[in-house]
């Protein structure tokens, strides 16, 4: 992809907040058109720019077939997701994860893909809907919504300030609901997402079954939208003493993010212990480079058990 822009649809929620669902489509779908696409249009000109001037070299190597590396026109622009379960409980009332909640989720997503085709048949070029990473995007964004909009303060995740949205179209980490159903409420999104969707699976085993896994991977297969889909462990390791370690989390628990930061290898009491866990798409050491809002987040996440 040449770039991925991100709109704020829990803005529009918060902006419309008491009206109706026209209201919304309405604001949503102008921050889309008036932000969003001339956004993304202009990252365009600049890959273009860059690559007839040369300024990017890597852009102009061959391909075995004698293609440049980068060719702009073939290359996607991508119109993200994020906070979708807020969004979705401020307009509806209802959770992500019930029928109503579903529903209208499904709506936004229709609306933004009608947008991104319409601007695909409109340039030649490919729009697509697609999931947000939203590494920092999640906090950032929260934070600016709690200072702007007192209103919306009760469907923020975390605490102030370090308040996050539920990453693209996910159900909320902390959510109380089985596995089973958050994989398959979550995999419906999966085809209105051509830019590409990613569902996480946070396990609680400590040293789970590849047997366990296998099969459930298979159900998930075989019985689900989803086609990319993760198992994360969250683990330890001591720089020190060489000791790792997973954690149970049925017996271990931190307060807020700065705890999180203090805790000490359990073999030789080293701070220099690193906890690494899945912060999006890839694994990555907590205390060290995750800002506040995703410690906040990984703290808040509902890890399962596969080993029954």
């Amino acid at each position: 992809a040449i770039q991925m822009d991100t709109p704020n649809p829990v803005a529009s929620a918060a902006r419309t907040m008491g009206q109706d669902e026209d209201a919304f489509f309405e604001d949503f779908g102008r921050i889309i058109e008036e932000v969003t696409i001339p956004s993304l249009l202009h990252r365009y000109e600049v890959v273009k720019r860059v690559k007839r001037l040369g300024l990017a070299p890597l852009y102009n190597v061959k391909r075995p077939n004698g293609k440049d590396m980068i060719v702009p026109e073939e290359r996607e622009l991508l119109i993200g997701t994020i906070g979708f379960a807020e969004m979705v409980e401020i307009v509806t009332g209802y959770p992500l994860w019930h029928e109503e909640g579903l529903k209208f989720a499904v709506k936004v997503l229709k609306f933004m893909n009608k947008i991104a085709q319409e601007w695909s048949n409109e340039t030649g070029l490919s729009f697509q809907v697609t999931r947000t990473p939203a590494e920092t995007a999640a906090g950032k964004l929260a934070r600016i919504l709690y200072e702007r909009y007192p209103e919306v303060r009760p469907y923020l995740r975390g605490k102030y300030p370090d308040v996050y949205l539920t990453n693209s179209v996910h159900q909320p980490v902390d959510a109380d609901i089985p596995l089973a159903e958050r994989i398959k409420k979550e995999a419906m999104f999966a085809p209105l997402l051509g830019g590409g969707f990613l569902q996480h699976i946070f396990l609680n085993d400590v040293y789970p079954d590849p047997y366990a896994i296998w099969k459930f991977i298979l159900k998930i297969a075989r019985n689900t939208l989803t086609a990319y889909f993760d198992f994360t462990i969250d683990i330890w390791v001591c720089p020190d003493c060489r000791a790792q370690g997973t954690f149970d989390w049925r017996n271990q628990h931190f307060d807020s993010p700065a705890e999180l930061v203090e805790f000490k290898c359990p073999k030789c009491g080293s701070q220099r212990v690193e906890i690494y866990s899945r912060i999006t798409g890839y694994l990555q050491g907590i205390k060290a480079t995750w800002n506040d809002p995703k410690k906040q987040e990984f703290l808040d996440r509902r890890r399962y058990n596969l080993n029954v």
